[in-house]
């Protein structure tokens, strides 16, 4: 309830808002169960949580890219304010939200250019399309499984779509590059490839790439071309297509075009391992591969732009003062096996004993000396009963020497 209304009261002085820090500092202890001794950027590494300015400032940004996808909103002109936040210090009113967010923009890797603002029409729940979906590959563990027995088993399904005609879609993405692709095995020239928006996800490749399919399917029907087969590696894309994930834009888009497809055609999804040595899969892929290279032509939609700000707002709030370290945030932590305690009695503690610690506890004795008999070493000259030459070890018969 605290961040109700952050995006208007967030105009306000910096002093006004630091009063509320407290309070959420006060509910960290108490989940934490912490100290009120305990840093509070302790609390934000411990409990994973962001501060109150870095959680307003992610709901501004939010805000802010939705509201530039809707330029008729008329909150819209509050993004185009660029006077200076410094304009605003002498002032009784707040800055804007534009003047707010002026600084952190610049930083963020994508702009708020070419957004796609088209509204996609859902379509209605009740209405039945003629499309199937085959996943029984994946009963076979693709790690566990060797490629040869994949390559059979997909040879033998593809068997049962011998009449259909067979579309081969795939994404790729290298660092924040993003491409889709698809292909036509029966035409070869119709193969179509794409780059989408940098920093967009597979998830979206994939589906673009499906949706490129779609779009082919409706211009190529005919009287002998009724039943298509697309083969997709992205089982995640297979799964948001059989349970009707409209959120998505995308799958609306896919299940809108299919709408209008008539009733004889038919279409079957079938997911299809990657990188296993099949032919049209390796050849879709590397379609989608050369296409990054490619010049950006896709609009950037709110997911990946939201996505974006997640990113550089978590890698801001891992490191917020020059100097300080998070362990729990850092990923280089060099992990040591071995430690050494130190204690008055010959024994190792009572509480390690137990099972306090969750690493193997053995005790040091400094000059180690070898049983003569069963080679083991742990015995000391100060714990034995030994000579120069020999002593033993603890074991009846057993003897040992330096």
């Amino acid at each position: 309830m605290g961040h109700y209304g952050s995006i208007v009261y967030g105009s306000a002085k910096k002093h006004i808002l630091k009063t509320l820090d407290p309070i959420h500092h006060q509910g960290l202890r108490i989940a934490l169960g912490a100290f009120r001794t305990s840093p509070v950027q302790s609390l934000y590494a411990e409990s994973g949580e962001p501060s109150l300015e870095h959680r307003r400032l992610k709901l501004s940004l939010n805000y802010a890219a939705k509201l530039n996808s809707i330029p008729e909103n008329p909150g819209f002109e509050s993004l185009t304010d660029s006077s200076p936040i410094e304009f605003f210090e002498t002032k009784k009113s707040g800055p804007s939200l534009g003047a707010r967010l002026q600084n952190h923009l610049e930083k963020i890797e994508t702009k708020y250019e070419n957004i796609d603002n088209v509204k996609v029409r859902k379509p209605p729940p009740w209405e039945q399309y003629n499309v199937k979906f085959d996943t029984s590959l994946t009963e076979f563990e693709k790690g566990n499984t060797n490629a040869l027995v994949l390559q059979k088993e997909f040879l033998n399904l593809k068997e049962q779509y011998n009449e259909h005609y067979e579309i081969y879609t795939d994404g790729s993405k290298q660092d924040h590059k993003v491409a889709a692709a698809f292909f036509l095995l029966d035409d070869p020239g119709d193969s179509v490839s794409t780059r989408l928006r940098d920093y967009s996800s597979v998830f979206s490749a994939e589906l673009e790439a499906i949706l490129m399919a779609i779009k082919m399917v409706k211009s190529k029907l005919s009287r002998r071309k009724r039943h298509f087969a697309v083969f997709v590696d992205s089982l995640s894309a297979l799964q948001a297509l059989e349970n009707r994930h409209f959120k998505n834009k995308n799958v609306r888009r896919i299940f809108n075009i299919i709408r209008t497809l008539p009733q004889r055609v038919s279409i079957t999804f079938i997911w299809t391992p990657a990188h296993v040595g099949i032919k049209g899969n390796e050849t879709v892929d590397q379609h989608a591969k050369d296409a990054l290279s490619k010049r950006e032509t896709k609009e950037l939609d709110l997911v990946t732009l939201k996505r974006a700000r997640r990113r550089w707002l978590r890698n801001s709030i891992e490191s917020p003062t020059p100097g300080i370290i998070f362990v729990r945030k850092r990923n280089d932590k060099k992990r040591n096996n071995t430690f050494v305690l130190t204690c008055d009695s010959t024994s190792p503690p009572t509480c390690l004993k137990v099972g306090y610690s969750t690493f193997k506890v053995t005790p040091y004795i400094p000059r180690p000396m070898r049983c003569f008999k069963c080679h083991r070493f742990g015995h000391s000259r100060t714990t034995c009963r030994c000579t120069v030459v020999r002593c033993r070890c603890g074991k009846g018969g057993h003897a040992g020497k330096d």
